[in-house]
């Protein structure tokens, strides 16, 4: 378990580094980004999208509040502690990026706008949540929670797109960072006893599968598609890859409160 958590979280910081690189300091992924944007504000922004972008605070509170409750009915507050943790550390460590890196204007003529917005704090806080849930619930809740939260923060990461709040790339930056957190937590769960394995349970090949099919999908849409559909591609595929990292990182393990069984290897 600690191997394959530590190779994503170190994976997802160099896909963090790549996306910033790629999408905002090259001519190409600049001009791409501004081409969504274009397409977006087109579009004359989407009132669907406003709405479910308006209700990202109280879903905050919501998720820390079902965090905390899951733990306690499980018998297992730290573990609510940690999902908590990995809510708060994704979108903390979100809005220092954000204010860390800079976006140069490096277009010399066109539509350009000059705000920083790597990365989406609004897909951070949904990815967060997916991610914070699937790690807290036990293994049997595992396929529901996965596929609403999934769905939930998909439609987050579109309607920045379609609102024209934010890029494709920054919705990707949020995506690693949210895997990068819930790493190093499975990796603090896992030396502290506290992630065990499930015995007699069957690990979610079709919906893995499935996971992964949607994110071929997307990578296609994304090549053939006009601006703004592909700024969508990206933004669902990269919720796909992030459910399907989750499912491989616990697979066939559930966290729980501290125990002397064997650790997950």
């Amino acid at each position: 378990m600690w191997l394959r958590a530590l190779a994503l979280g170190c994976g997802s910081a160099l896909l963090l580094a790549a996306v910033y690189a790629l999408a905002v300091r090259t001519v190409p992924g600049q001009r791409f980004e501004d081409a969504v944007l274009v397409a977006a504000e087109g579009r004359g922004g989407s009132r669907h999208a406003t709405l479910v972008l308006s209700a990202d605070v109280v879903s905050l509170v919501l998720a820390v509040a079902a965090l905390l409750g899951i733990g306690w009915a499980r018998r297992a507050p730290r573990v609510g502690v940690a999902g908590v943790v990995v809510l708060v550390a994704t979108v903390i460590g979100a809005e220092i990026v954000q204010l860390s890196v800079s976006r140069p204007r490096l277009l010399p003529h066109g539509y350009r706008r000059d705000d920083q917005s790597f990365p989406s704090g609004h897909t951070a806080i949904a990815v967060a949540i997916m991610c914070a849930l699937v790690l807290v619930v036990p293994y049997r809740w595992r396929l529901a929670t996965l596929v609403l939260s999934s769905a939930f923060a998909a439609a987050v990461a579109v309607a920045v797109i379609l609102a024209g709040w934010h890029r494709p790339g920054d919705t990707i930056g949020s995506d690693c960072i949210a895997l990068l957190v819930v790493s190093a937590a499975t990796l603090v769960l896992d030396r502290g006893g506290r992630l065990r394995r499930v015995p007699g349970r069957r690990y979610h090949y079709r919906l893995a599968a499935g996971y992964g099919f949607s994110a071929i999908c997307c990578a296609l849409a994304a090549l053939f598609a006009g601006p703004l559909l592909a700024g969508c591609a990206i933004a669902l595929g990269g919720t796909a890859l992030v459910a399907l990292a989750l499912l491989v990182l616990l697979a066939r393990s559930e966290s729980a409160e501290a125990t002397h069984r064997r650790k997950v290897s």
